[in-house]
């Protein structure tokens, strides 16, 4: 199968994008080793999809790694490929964008209830993709499409659709987030002639134990903290005694 190094570049960012996909949720992964995907409404940390798809839109319009977002989150992204992080971390993971920056791919969807067409229909971009975390495989549905949000774009679009996802935090341990992506509408035809446009890419995610104090730590700080109270509390009242025999 042939590729574009424009049409990844530009839109779907196969090769080098992260990891997830569309048709039908599944269940949650065993909550021993986390990474679960959340539902396409999560709000995490104040952000929605939305809210990121219109955040992380320069980036993917360029891959300057200059114009990554800062969030309150992980974002798992072409930027690098291993990962470490603590226990308590959550992720974001971006699976393909396409904006209207030119060359646009047909037509540009203007609202939310056209994406969904223009994305999976066998005459526009007729995606299939899917993600494995830990060996296990899920689908997405097309809930987790997200605009056309509306923001400039350093290559001249305006308009940016993404498809991603908000991932749960790892169980402490080494874990491995892979995408497979095909992109076979009759869009593609003249990039991709002889069967669409596919891509893949590996992450690996290393999550490490939060530090919480021990136990005879907490205690000791609370015994020292009570004795300092102690003290301030009888020099107080020796400070005061001494003040009424004078």
């Amino acid at each position: 199968m042939q590729q574009t190094p424009r049409l990844i570049a530009k839109s779907f960012v196969l090769t080098c994008f992260s990891a997830l996909s569309l048709l039908a949720a599944t269940p949650a992964r065993s909550a021993t080793l986390g990474g679960d995907i959340l539902p396409s409404n999560t709000v995490l940390n104040g952000f929605s999809l939305t809210d990121m798809a219109a955040a992380i839109a320069p980036w993917q319009d360029t891959f300057d790694p200059t114009r990554l977002p800062s969030t309150p989150f992980q974002l798992l992204t072409a930027a690098q490929t291993n990962y470490t992080v603590s226990s308590d971390t959550s992720f974001y993971v971006p699976i393909a964008s396409v904006n209207d920056s030119p060359p646009i791919l047909g037509t540009f969807p203007t609202n939310s209830s056209q994406s969904e067409f223009y994305w999976y229909d066998p005459s526009q971009l007729g995606v299939t993709a899917s993600i494995t975390v830990d060996g296990q495989t899920s689908f997405l549905d097309p809930s987790y499409l997200a605009g056309p949000v509306n923001v400039p774009l350093p290559n001249g679009g305006s308009n940016s659709i993404l498809f991603a996802t908000f991932l749960a935090p790892f169980a402490p341990g080494t874990h491995t987030v892979s995408v497979q992506s095909l992109f076979a509408g009759r869009l593609l035809d003249p990039f991709c002639p002889t069967g669409g446009c596919t891509g893949g890419f590996t992450y690996t995610v290393t999550s490490v134990p939060t530090t919480v104090p021990e136990p005879a730590t907490m205690l000791g700080t609370l015994v020292f903290g009570t004795a300092v109270v102690g003290f301030k509390r009888r020099l107080k009242l020796s400070g005061s005694s001494n003040n009424s025999d004078t």
